[in-house]
């Protein structure tokens, strides 16, 4: 009975030490202890993950340790892991040897004996196995202590750690699957209900914002003040930008589009605007290259590096700012982010590749956009262009010109907690009407206008059409050739337009750009490409030779 009554408490005390307290780790049963030994430096890793999980994980595609600060996992670049085995785990079994040289102390008092100084032969003699067993077990557990303070075992034990079902290890696909939350300083915030809740390690998530939640309720009178301003009290574009700012808080990329903030001079609120937002979005913002979304003039080498877009990963908002004047855009580059397909990459010192679904909303700030084919209505439906029209300058007003007083403390004071917790609760109610509306986010007319007026300054083939060229009705040989149409259009281009070569449309863009303009009219013969159109002589390409 007693034998019987033993077992059960030990098993009801295994029980509870299993059930992680409010207050601390989990307590480690002498049973696990012995398994532990037995098993040896696998023993040593399940105790590690009985003591630490929720504390520390590996992702082993990445092949990075972190731990979980009480909101989100950060990298443990201080490997604060290699000391929890030296400071945490070693002295489990030091405590367990305690314990038994206790017992084993108090037996040989009772007794008049010390095992350590008998002969084996003693020791068989007078019944005491079952003590100097105790003994050795003692010794054992210290042993094991001190082997754990070795940096080559340290090593050998982390790496189980982190291998196999049951372990501290990710595959590193289990991050930020949470689209909708939000970690903060201090709780998680729902986007789509505006509720927070305390994170969680298992939520894994390894990204946050800095700023404190203060409740949906939070005010933010100096960014409302600045965004009165900026857009000039246009309530439609107030109301636009606000859902969009929650957009960008998500990692929903439903919305394939990208945006540019564009002001055509200096000064115009464009750079406050954005590093107010990066100041709200923490880890979630990052800066992309510009090269990134531009043509290169050059194909680049697929199987190389692209830490540019490793770089992406996880991130909700990307910001470019600002380029050359004869910079364009890479429609490739720009569908590919917003597309909404996987990307594969590898980073520049990694030579595993990895693939992901971005959710990096691009966001573009400058005074000049770059330029794009004009005929590429694809492009058209992804770009929306937000206009800074004002200006601020140093003691200086005149609204017929836009331009208003600068106040030089306005990033200090937007940079405050109150403002910053009263920003953050603004995006957030942007994110709830957003995703109320069934993601939603139709551009204000204002927006609609400037995009498509930057999307006909850049139809160059229609701007040369209208120019250069004399629509006919194809009779009499008032007709072109594709061919020779194409010499002129490429002159123009340098001459008028001062292109450089590399970005002048190549003969199969200006085909097939043809092709699809209801005003020409391809005409026989068949077997060569003619249009019903003739180029005014002003115009015609110069003689080769």
């Amino acid at each position: 009975m007693a034998a019987e009554a033993a077992q059960r408490e030990a098993e009801a005390a295994d029980k509870a030490a299993r059930r992680r307290t409010r207050d601390g780790p989990p307590v480690i049963t002498p049973r696990e202890i012995n398994e532990a030994m037995r098993l040896n430096q696998l023993g040593d890793a399940k105790l590690f993950i009985r003591l630490f999980e929720g504390r520390y994980c590996f992702d082993n595609k990445e092949e990075r340790w972190y731990r979980y600060n009480g909101t989100r996992w950060l990298p443990d670049t201080g490997r604060h892991h290699y000391f929890a085995v030296c400071e945490e785990l070693a002295p489990l079994y030091e405590d367990r040897a305690r314990a038994l040289g206790a017992a084993l102390s108090r037996y040989e008092a009772e007794h008049g004996v010390c095992i350590a100084a008998m002969q084996r032969k003693d020791i068989q003699m007078l019944g005491l196995g079952r003590v100097a067993a105790l003994a050795a077990r003692r010794d054992a557990l210290n042993k094991r202590a001190a082997a754990l303070r070795d940096v080559a075992r340290v090593k050998k034990v982390l790496t189980l750690v982190g291998a196999g079902a049951n372990s501290l290890g990710l595959e590193g696909d289990e991050w930020n699957r949470h689209p909708a939350m939000l970690v903060c300083a201090n709780t998680m915030v729902d986007l789509e209900t505006g509720r927070s809740r305390q994170p969680s390690p298992w939520d894994y998530i390894n990204m946050s914002t800095p700023v404190e939640w203060r409740g949906l309720n939070a005010e933010c009178p100096a960014w409302d003040h600045f965004l009165d301003q900026v857009f000039e009290g246009n309530a439609e574009l107030i109301d636009y930008v606000q859902r969009l700012a929650g957009y960008w808080l998500t990692g929903y990329t439903n919305i394939q589009e990208f945006w540019c903030l564009w002001g055509p001079r200096g000064r115009n609120g464009k750079g406050v605007f954005f590093r107010a937002l990066r100041s709200i979005m923490g880890d979630y913002y990052t800066t992309v290259p510009v090269e990134l979304l531009l043509d290169q003039g050059k194909a680049g080498n697929s199987s190389g590096p692209r830490q540019d877009l490793v770089n992406l990963r996880f991130r909700r908002l990307g910001v470019a700012s600002e380029s050359k004047k004869t910079a364009k855009f890479s429609d490739a580059a720009i569908k590919m982010l917003t597309g909404g397909d996987p990307i594969p990459c590898r980073g520049v010192y990694s030579s595993e590749q990895i693939e992901f679904i971005p959710e990096c909303k691009l966001l573009f700030a400058t005074n000049r956009i770059p330029t794009v084919d004009g005929g590429d209505q694809a492009f058209k439906q992804r770009l929306r262009v937000i206009p800074f029209y004002c200006q601020f300058l140093p003691g200086i007003t005149d609204p017929e010109k836009k331009i208003f007083p600068m106040d030089r403390m306005l990033e200090e004071t937007l940079n405050t907690p109150a403002e910053l917790s009263g920003r953050l609760a603004w995006a957030v109610r942007g994110a709830m009407r957003l995703l109320g509306d069934g993601m939603r986010l139709p551009p204000p007319a204002i927006v609609v206008q400037e995009t498509d007026e930057y999307m006909d300054a850049q139809d160059l083939v229609g701007e040369f059409l209208r120019e250069c060229v004399e629509i006919t009705d194809g009779e009499g040989g008032r007709k072109t050739m594709v061919s020779h149409m194409y010499a002129s259009f490429r002159h123009w281009c340098q001459q008028e337009k001062s292109m450089a070569e590399k970005f002048v449309p190549s003969h199969v863009v200006f085909g097939q750009d043809l092709k699809g303009r209801p005003e020409l009219r391809r005409v026989s013969p068949i077997n060569k490409v003619f249009y019903a159109a003739v180029v005014k002589p002003e115009h015609e390409p110069p003689a080769e030779g």
